[in-house]
């Protein structure tokens, strides 16, 4: 991995540490831990107090102390997996900084997840191409994180989730939490369907962070150019004239707004943004997002 990408992840890391912390797990993926109380077990660890946490575990004496209310951990807390998964499609490596912005997402939400506890797969995937790596866990595994993403590439074929949904279901238990990256610009088709309603039926918890270039989103090429399908290879030649692009923004505006309809039907969190803006900061987004998304506000 080059020295600056390996730097920008662990600079998104540090930033999402402090803006997150421990209480990422419960913001983002919803979960607690299980806190079984067992006979002469001393808590291991302490976590802010969240709705729902049972009071008998509340750390009354640190309460009193210290005005605030945490709630203790214990040993023999269940394991809980995050997986992470890019579109590795040719058209994520078209348009500005798309990649590199997935695989810092990816980097970042990763080592988060490490040092917080929890258990990481990872993969990149297209139409015939299935990149899985982990399961990693333990500070000591960070670097292998960032290992792993320097070999990821785009490759030169659409994408097809359902590659990836089928790895899912046929190899781990069902409820997990997969965030998955892509421009989503094949998923208006019967495969994207498809592999959705299949994570679903798994009970896996599925966000979406949708990324586009800002030269995607609002384009300006005026004139002569020769307009090629990265998945394809097809091309074809046009002017473009000012009411061209005005109308292709109209386009790609009723296709974002097309996806959010189709997310919230299929109970999907979603997150659209541009590569233009910082990872870590998406993702903080991507948090306050979904915990609206599960209370139904989204």
């Amino acid at each position: 991995m080059s020295h600056a990408l390996a730097e920008s992840i662990r600079s998104d890391t540090r930033y999402l540490f402090s803006r997150v912390g421990r209480q990422w797990r419960r913001r983002l993926l919803g979960q607690r831990p299980d806190v079984a109380l067992q006979a002469g077990v001393e808590a291991s660890d302490q976590a802010d107090y969240s709705i729902g946490d049972d009071l008998k575990y509340v750390d009354w004496n640190r309460c009193a102390r210290h005005d605030e209310l945490v709630s203790k951990r214990f040993p023999g807390s269940e394991l809980q997996e995050l997986h992470l998964w890019c579109d590795a499609s040719a058209s994520m490596g078209v348009g500005a900084g798309k990649w590199d912005f997935a695989r810092r997402v990816v980097g970042a939400l990763g080592q988060l997840a490490i040092r917080s506890g929890e258990s990481v797969w990872m993969g990149a995937f297209a139409q015939s191409s299935l990149r899985p790596g982990g399961p990693w866990r333990g500070p000591s595994s960070e670097p292998a994180v960032a290992g792993e993403l320097d070999g990821w590439t785009t490759a030169d074929e659409p994408g097809d989730f359902r590659t990836m949904a089928r790895w899912v279901t046929e190899r781990h238990p069902a409820g997990r939490t997969l965030i998955v990256i892509s421009d989503l610009f094949h998923s208006r088709d019967s495969h994207f369907d498809e592999a959705v309603r299949r994570l679903r039926r798994h009970r896996c918890n599925v966000l979406l962070i949708q990324v586009f270039g800002p030269d995607e989103a609002d384009p300006s090429l005026l004139g002569n150019f020769q307009l090629r399908d990265p998945e394809s290879g097809s091309g074809v030649g046009a002017v473009l004239s000012r009411e061209d692009l005005a109308h292709y923004r109209d386009v790609f505006d009723e296709y974002c707004a097309g996806m959010r309809r189709l997310c919230r039907r299929a109970s999907v969190g979603l997150l659209q943004t541009s590569s233009a803006s910082r990872p870590a900061e998406a993702i903080a987004r991507l948090t306050r997002l979904h915990q609206s998304f599960r209370r139904g506000g989204a």
